[in-house]
């Protein structure tokens, strides 16, 4: 991890109220963590589907806490994983060698040269509008969905980092190398500048949809953390062991990154210090 110099791309405080999503209802796994797979199954009842065509990365082997194993595998969607990891990736080339209709790419997603989501998606012959994108990198998430600007798919799913209070707008340092991520509000405000709103967060995962579809999920007020399963007075699910979930030694607890404090500002004025966990 790079050095605390590099100071965060975004760090500002907002006001915030809150209702709740009605989609939250529809929480369910099949592969999914956190209820994705129920909710995104439900997103599409409401807003219809063009062209049944899924991407995910990082895609880990296809199965595990994927969101889009499900499509895939029940409900005959094409589509494509990018995994960067290559242990990852045989996984992934065994779990999906008898599914033709899903291309699977061994990369790393960069924020510009020729690995870019747009660059990728392009040699994979991906629709321009296809229906379904899940990103999922643990760190440079915001700048990829910012990064894409020659698709558009219908239904985004993104993760934040929970561990970053809900009225902080933040973004990490631009570099891969660091895995801070990003505040929901940042995302929220992404999304709106390309043409998204809001309509439901999981624990550290955010559902958008474009503005055209936005009155068909049944979602009134998308204020933060009205759309989201946590609250104030909820303590935040610990995103650290999400990709290891059996690895809960001692020493593993020992090699998470400390959190990083940042220190500014806040409403009124007050000096305030926010720790960000690395996911």
């Amino acid at each position: 991890m790079e050095s605390k110099i590099c100071a965060p791309y975004i760090f500002v405080q907002h006001d915030f109220h809150v209702i709740i999503s009605p989609l939250l209802q529809f929480q369910n796994n099949v592969h999914s963590q956190d209820g994705e797979d129920g909710i995104i199954g439900r997103i599409f009842e409401l807003v219809g589907n063009e062209n049944r065509f899924g991407v995910e990365f990082g895609a880990w082997d296809g199965v595990y806490f994927s969101n889009c194993c499900n499509l895939f595998t029940n409900n005959d969607w094409s589509g494509l994983f990018i995994e960067a990891n290559a242990e990852k990736f045989k996984d992934l080339q065994e779990n999906y060698k008898d599914n033709f209709k899903v291309k699977l790419v061994n990369t790393y997603i960069d924020i510009e040269g020729p690995n870019t989501l747009d660059s990728i998606l392009k040699i994979s012959n991906a629709p321009k509008n296809f229906d379904f994108l899940s990103i999922d990198v643990d760190g440079i998430d915001y700048f990829i969905w910012d990064g894409l600007t020659e698709y558009r798919p219908r239904v985004v799913v993104i993760e934040f980092n929970p561990t970053i209070p809900n009225d902080v707008e933040f973004v990490q340092h631009k570099s891969a190398k660091i895995n801070q991520g990003c505040s929901l509000l940042a995302l929220i405000n992404l999304a709106r500048t390309k043409g998204y709103e809001l309509v439901c967060c999981t624990g550290w995962n955010a559902f958008f949809v474009t503005n055209d579809l936005f009155a068909l999920t049944g979602v009134t007020n998308n204020h933060i953390p009205a759309t989201a399963d946590f609250s104030l007075e909820v303590p935040r699910k610990d995103p650290s062991w999400r990709r290891f979930p059996e690895d809960k030694s001692a020493a593993a607890h020992q090699r998470r990154p400390r959190p990083e404090a940042y220190d500014f500002a806040g409403g009124n004025g007050i000096e305030r210090s926010v720790l960000v966990k690395a996911l």
